[in-house]
């Protein structure tokens, strides 16, 4: 039994955000964890997202080559291009 669950609530997400934030949680150096990812709107293309990082999990090369990459947001000030994301997401729906 994993030591962490992680749960990620997803609803309408664009596909380039739901990619970064799995690809993210991902490749932490922390590995016991389950993640959950639960969909409050399945209609869109995001089964075939998550299919597709499962292609990464399953290809040691693949995933090695993703965990190992250097996190642009390393420099302590992650939370705060986060909010930005966000922010600039809610601002343009219209």
């Amino acid at each position: 039994m994993p030591k962490v669950s992680v749960l990620m609530a997803v609803y309408k997400t664009p596909e380039a955000y739901l990619r970064a934030a799995i690809e993210s949680i991902l490749a932490q150096t922390y590995n016991d964890f389950e993640f959950l990812i639960l969909d409050d709107c399945p209609e869109d293309d995001r089964e075939k997202i998550v299919n597709s990082v499962q292609e990464i999990l399953d290809d040691s090369e693949k995933y090695n080559k993703m965990s190992n990459a250097i996190n642009p947001y390393g420099d302590g000030k992650a939370s705060i291009y986060i909010e930005k994301i966000i922010l600039d997401y809610f601002l343009n729906q219209n």
